[in-house]
């Protein structure tokens, strides 16, 4: 029996956004400015802020570093990344600022051969560069002084993930920005982030940091993902409680999820539905996974109370870089991929980024087996200091042996062995084509207000003729099948 199936399905998605950032509370100062000048006698630490407030500064010191927390201030520099900077001058082998927790900065510096001396300067009334900031300034160590051990010294809380040593440690007393004094400077190495991600985008549609998401949301971060040797998303999403695979569509890798009891068919891309019970995403371009349980997915227009799952994909990056991987595995699993991004012009206003993944693999299952192609492009244009203008394209080929598994007997019992393989491999000819592409043009007024305008374009087509069931078995003996020749068209924007 041939049967011939043509679906069409359009969909408007959410097309204008204008997004408010959270407001930072009003008593912390926000540290826009970090600069290493050097000097006759070493170098002076320069940590300019916004508001001209007394800060409050914890100094101590073990071995050659020197470390000062500052209180109720957040680190806010360029594209949010710490400052770190090796070797400023002789005698001083590194200087780095990082954030602890949410309103605290620190400052550390380390010495190549023994301690420096250090003193915190107050702000310069003046208005000139030294405006509402806060100034450290260290001498270079002449030579090797060794320290005197203090017996069981007040430790102030570290972080967590580092390790302070008893032994040679001294402590100041806390000092203040207005205060000059000596005090001694100590740097430590810095607590990796990348399983623990600090903003999300898919509860507010801006990027929003998570501890001022009253949401339930949980993110897995690309280190997981890469550590865990994620190629599929069903296999990612075992991180997160409260969700589950359903439905494999032949296997496909098709269906969808169950979130809070809520079946769930559509997985969304950067905000945009993008799947179906059809067809499946891929992982090779997913920077990170957001999953927002609960009502607040009616955000995101028609979807299920469970909540959603949103795909971060990988955004181009203004430093070359390149990353080639190849994976091997069971039933002659074969999976290749590249990662490369860079600045196509000198100015660094024009980047990109392209990821590939080919896989190849047999299964448990007798004649199965998969074949897939996947390319996905990127390109931004920063048309300006606020204005960003990001190209995207996305091709995925599946080519997958349609396979409706086993059946049960009457009694429920299984007579057959698992990899008995019960279709016509011969006359299998189906196939997944996905195309998608868009544009992202955010321009940002200030600080707390910019607007973001998004549109995406996504083809799906599948089928073609393989053997589907027709039916429960007949008498336990007969399992009645027929040959379909599906052909499906999917297309939204």
């Amino acid at each position: 029996m041939n049967k011939l199936q043509l679906a069409s399905a359009w969909g408007l998605a959410g097309f204008v956004m204008v997004a408010i950032a959270q407001p930072v509370q009003a008593d912390v100062n926000k540290v826009t400015v970090v600069e290493v000048i050097p000097t006759a006698t070493g170098i002076e630490i320069v940590v300019k802020t916004t508001d001209n407030k007394p800060l409050q500064v914890f100094t101590s010191s073990y071995g050659k570093t020197f470390v000062a927390n500052v209180l109720n201030t957040q680190l806010q520099l360029p594209d949010n990344k710490n400052f770190r900077q090796v070797n400023p001058t002789e005698g001083i082998a590194s200087v780095s600022v990082t954030q602890q927790g949410a309103n605290s900065i620190r400052v550390i510096v380390t010495g190549t051969s023994s301690l420096p001396t250090a003193k915190v300067q107050k702000s310069d009334a003046s208005g000139g560069l030294r405006q509402r900031s806060l100034v450290l300034s260290l001498t270079s160590p002449v030579g090797t002084t060794a320290q005197k051990p203090i017996s069981k010294p007040q430790v102030p809380a570290a972080p967590q993930n580092e390790t302070v040593p008893e032994e040679n440690f001294t402590q100041e007393k806390p000092a203040s920005a207005e205060q000059d004094e000596d005090i001694e400077i100590v740097v430590t190495g810095e607590q990796q982030t990348g399983y623990n991600p600090a903003k999300a985008i898919t509860a507010t549609k801006t990027d929003t940091p998570l501890r001022d998401i009253p949401q339930s949301i949980q993110v897995i971060p690309r280190q997981v993902l890469e550590d865990q040797g994620v190629t599929r998303l069903q296999d990612a999403l075992q991180n997160v409680s409260g969700i589950a695979k359903w439905g494999n569509f032949g296997g496909t890798e098709g269906g969808g999820f169950v979130i809070r009891g809520f079946q769930q068919d559509a997985i969304f891309r950067d905000g945009f539905r993008n799947s179906n019970f059809y067809n499946f995403p891929e992982t090779a371009n997913i920077e990170q996974i957001e999953v927002l349980r609960g009502p607040a997915s009616v955000l995101f227009g028609q979807a299920q109370p469970g909540g959603i799952v949103n795909l971060t994909t990988k955004k181009p990056l203004r430093e070359p870089y390149y990353n080639l991987s190849f994976e091997a595995g069971s039933y002659d699993f074969y999976r290749s991929t590249l990662d490369i991004s860079g600045p196509l012009n000198a100015d660094k206003n024009l980047l990109y980024r392209l990821n590939i993944a080919y896989q190849n693999s047999d299964s448990f299952r007798d004649f199965v087996n998969t074949e897939r192609f996947f390319i996905a492009p990127v390109f931004t244009w920063e048309i300006g200091d606020r204005t960003n203008l990001s190209l995207n394209f996305e091709y995925l080929y599946n080519d997958p042996l349609y396979d409706r598994g086993l059946t049960a007997l009457d009694d429920g019992s299984l007579s057959l062995p698992i990899n008995r393989f019960l279709g016509y491999p011969s006359l299998d000819d189906y196939t997944q084509k996905f195309y998608r592409g868009g544009y992202i043009f955010e321009h940002k007024f200030n600080d707390n207000l910019q607007i973001r305008n998004a549109f995406a374009l996504t083809s799906r087509k599948y089928g073609g003729e393989n053997v589907n069931n027709n039916g429960d078995l007949i008498d336990d003996r007969f399992f009645p099948k027929e040959l379909r020749d599906d052909s499906s068209i999917d297309e939204s924007y």
